[in-house]
């Protein structure tokens, strides 16, 4: 099967957008489907496959426009690229692709398509693209990453069929660390980390508060804009709180091994980056599954949308998103509790292997299409 994977990202970056893009397609091909990736051109001067940390080489093709091209200019060129893949040898089973104004601008041929929704639609242009993309006969699935996000589209486009819909939560590769010999600095025998970004709602102010509150522990934050790092750092008074800036996603996981605990602690409201798009009540963060597939114990926010893949007490530790002293008292039972530390790390890591690989997940999505 030949899929043309549509993306709006920026190959390589630190994007969650990308990695997820970039792990999809790799595992889809794994599978045995023939990918081609049309995306924006990264900065990273490193492979796609070293940056990733991928087994296989992805076909790659790069729009000749700039990122920050306005919308109505990307659809007539996404329109002209498409015209200029049916003019020549490009003939594909399938279009995938998370974004709208990607999909809508080929909706006049008659390939089928998958949309995969990560978020409900920030403007009035937005959901006009998404209704148009719904009521295509040749859509063939909805990819929604929450069943939160799968009621709210249900009950939002009539014309949305579930037996249309599939929800995949998002997904991590199995852990490879490979630099055993990597040592974090530091003062304190337990590590508490986190990795990923610090836009609002992260959490990052919680971490600040914790490194206070515990000052026994050292707290480890992977990630983050050098703007979030200061303002970050000017809230912070603790010498065990460790700030280690950008990593690229293939090093991350060095950091990750040498953790004792490892945190999740979003707020009720979550923001994308440059945007004020709220994502706090469909989101399936990438790191909670890195977490899982590294064996780690994790504590997270007790938030509903969460709990569709974590359970208190049996996965992970659930605590209240804005309590330090809830955290605290979690990050206390785990270090007080090894039994209970090694148990939630472990049932974490059996049901990332059952349903939250990406291989598993990319077979989901085969299936969903011969059926």
């Amino acid at each position: 099967m030949r899929i043309l994977y549509l993306s709006q990202s920026r190959i390589p970056s630190s994007s969650a957008n990308s990695i997820h893009v970039v792990k999809m397609c790799s595992a889809l091909q794994e599978r045995g489907a023939d990918i081609t990736l049309l995306g924006y051109r990264g900065t990273n001067s490193r492979s796609i496959e070293d940056y990733y940390d991928i087994s296989s080489q992805l076909k790659i093709i790069r729009f000749p426009i700039k990122e920050s091209t306005g919308e109505s200019i990307k659809l007539a060129v996404y329109s002209r690229l498409w015209k200029t893949f049916k003019s020549g040898h490009n003939k594909f089973d399938l279009i995938y692709s998370r974004s709208a104004i990607c999909l809508y601008a080929n909706l006049n041929d008659k390939t089928p398509f998958i949309y995969e929704v990560h978020s409900t639609p920030r403007t009035s242009f937005h959901y006009f693209l998404e209704k148009r993309i719904i009521e295509n006969t040749y859509l063939k699935k909805i990819v929604f990453i929450s069943e939160q996000l799968r009621s709210w589209y249900l009950n939002k486009y009539t014309h949305l069929e579930p037996g249309n819909t599939l929800v995949l939560p998002d997904a991590s590769d199995h852990f490879k660390n490979k630099k055993n010999d990597f040592n974090l600095t530091g003062n304190s025998h337990y590590k508490v980390g986190y990795v990923g970004h610090l836009y609002p709602g992260k959490g990052g102010e919680l971490i600040v508060d914790l490194s206070t509150k515990l000052p026994f522990v050292d707290f480890h934050i992977v990630g983050g804009r050098e703007q979030d790092i200061l303002r970050l750092r000017d809230r912070s008074h603790s010498d065990n709180l460790y700030f280690h800036g950008y990593v690229p996603y293939a090093d991350t996981k060095k950091y990750l091994d040498t953790f004792d605990i490892v945190l999740a602690p979003y707020s009720e409201k979550v923001y994308l980056a440059k945007t004020d798009a709220e994502i706090g009540n469909w989101m399936s963060p990438l790191k909670l599954f890195e977490y899982m597939s590294a064996r780690k114990p994790i504590i997270s926010s007790d938030l509903s949308v969460l709990r569709e893949v974590l359970e208190n007490e049996k996965n992970a530790l659930l605590a209240k998103p804005e309590s330090v002293e809830d955290w605290a008292s979690c990050i206390r039972r785990l270090i007080d509790n090894p039994e209970l530390k090694t148990s939630i790390a472990n049932q974490a890591f059996q049901d990332f292997e059952s349903n939250f690989s990406w291989t598993k997940r990319a077979q989901k999505v085969i299936d969903a299409i011969n059926t």
